[in-house]
């Protein structure tokens, strides 16, 4: 009976044993499905000993992992451009010695986890994380960054920066942003503006003393050599013409708004009265006009500047649209999209250039959404019945003496210009066209009236489709609105 109890209990132990052997296994088995190794039946190791070698392996991954990520670290350490990164919250996590030299971050605010906007006064900046983190996609943003401090001399050793920011999402809700300053950039654009200006502004008396010449000429030649005479006075005109293109765009950009003279005016009415002086050009192609918009909006602006900016808008729409077509402009006044969706930044008097009412030109049946007079916004849609623009040539629409060589080109027509160069509206000169100028002083003189203007091709009718977005009512003093350039 002794024998039978024993042989019983040993039984049961065994298998217990067994069962107990078994999940142990099966344990294993599972923490080496965890850490990735792969199981062999034929291996001389046991489990315990696989298990001990896929946790030597993991251990050897882990550290070159980490040396990996300490040269990523070093690299980022030692570029030639800023980067960091701030978490969900827009605490600053890391940064680099570039972005903290950039930003005039200190050692110490950096490494204490506080608001990126606590120890960074950008707006800009904080506008493109925040777009980052609601598109998830990368952004980039250009702008112009005023250091800031509670040292008034420190304020005033400082300069501007021109920025240029490419902001990523990250896991978790953060996000990572390269900063690489412009200044080099700017210096050189500035430096060939000042070229241009000064070449320029030599050029205008020679060209005068030119054309008085020729036509003084004109009519105590011979008749068979009138006609070389009325050639060199004419080639004159058009280089005095592209003479003092450069110079107002120079100008503009030297003084921006501080040269325009804001009065109130009807922006319908000055639409139709570019239009009238274009009217023996369009009359020459069939070209009508197709205006939508009230019969008034009225606006604060630079009459002569606005009138010209619509002057070569309409030049070139008309210059660009095949025969018996017309060339639709479509006016709207929307509210300010950086009252309406933040209304931090619409404290501190910020406009995001970024934001923009709905691209699409209204339906004819729908009314122009209202807006309240004091952050109102114009919208001005200008499309030509052309071909459009290039995909190549979109970038550089604005860019000084850019022409673009396609097919858009097989429609144009010269224009028609006069020696007329007053300044007042009613004896507005029409320019030459054909210098590659004309876009650029446009952008000039929206950015001027603190607005937007953008380029691009209508979705519907493929024709050149030209936009531009400026305040209803300019600011009464330029701390009211802050841009990013």
């Amino acid at each position: 009976m002794n024998v039978l109890d024993f042989l019983l209990g040993l039984g049961v132990g065994i298998g217990i044993l067994i069962w107990q052997r078994s999940r142990y296994e099966s344990r294993l088995r599972n923490v080496l499905k965890r850490l990735d190794a792969e199981l062999s039946a034929n291996s001389p190791l046991s489990l315990s000993g696989q298990l001990s070698m896929a946790i030597a392996l993991k251990n050897e991954a882990t550290q070159a992992a980490k040396q990996q990520l300490e040269v990523y670290h070093q690299i980022l350490r030692q570029a030639p451009i800023g980067f960091l990164q701030v978490d969900e919250e827009n605490c600053l996590v890391w940064s680099n010695l570039q972005a903290r030299t950039i930003l005039g971050i200190s050692t110490e605010d950096s490494n204490s986890s506080r608001l990126l906007l606590e120890l960074v006064r950008s707006f800009e900046l904080d506008e493109l994380i925040e777009q980052t983190r609601q598109q998830q996609r990368p952004c980039q943003k250009d702008w112009t960054f005023y250091p800031a401090s509670d040292d008034p001399s420190v304020v005033a050793r400082q300069q501007p920066r021109p920025l240029r920011g490419y902001a990523f999402p990250l896991l978790n809700k953060a996000v990572g942003i390269y900063l690489v300053s412009r200044q080099e950039a700017v210096l050189l654009k500035q430096q060939r503006d000042c070229w241009t200006s000064d070449v320029a502004h030599e050029l205008k008396t020679p060209l005068t003393s030119i054309r008085l010449v020729a036509e003084t000429l004109h009519s105590r030649i011979d008749p068979p050599m009138q006609g070389w005479v009325e050639r060199l006075i004419g080639e004159t005109t058009r280089l005095s013409h592209l003479v003092q293109d450069l110079l107002d765009l120079s100008h503009l950009e030297r003084e921006s708004s501080r040269c325009l003279n804001f009065t109130t005016i009807n922006l319908t009415e000055l639409i139709h009265s570019a239009w009238l002086n274009l009217e023996p050009l369009a009359s020459k192609k069939h070209i009508r006009l197709e205006f939508e918009g009230e019969e008034s909006i009225p606006i604060e602006a630079d009459e002569s500047r606005l009138y010209r900016a619509m002057l070569n808008i309409l030049d070139n729409s008309i210059k660009y649209s095949p025969p018996r077509q017309c060339v639709l402009v479509q006016v709207s006044v929307y509210a300010d999209p950086a009252v309406t969706t933040n209304p931090m930044l619409a404290e501190s008097g910020t406009v995001l250039s970024e934001i923009s009412p709905p691209s699409e030109p209204l339906p004819r049946a729908i009314a122009p959404p209202a807006a309240s007079s004091e952050s109102s916004w114009v919208q001005i849609d200008i499309v030509d019945s052309g071909p459009g623009f290039t995909e190549d040539a979109l970038p550089l629409i604005f860019d000084r003496f850019f022409r673009e060589d396609s097919s858009r080109s097989r429609y144009a027509s010269p224009s028609t210009s006069t020696a007329n160069s007053s300044n007042s509206v009613q004896s507005a000169p029409m320019y030459q066209s054909g210098s590659g100028l004309g876009l650029s002083i446009v952008k000039q003189i929206v950015e001027a009236h603190h607005g937007r203007i953008q380029a691009k091709n209508h979705p519907d009718t493929n024709g050149a489709w030209i936009q531009i977005q400026f305040p209803q009512w300019q600011p009464s003093s330029p701390t009211e609105f802050m841009k990013g350039s």
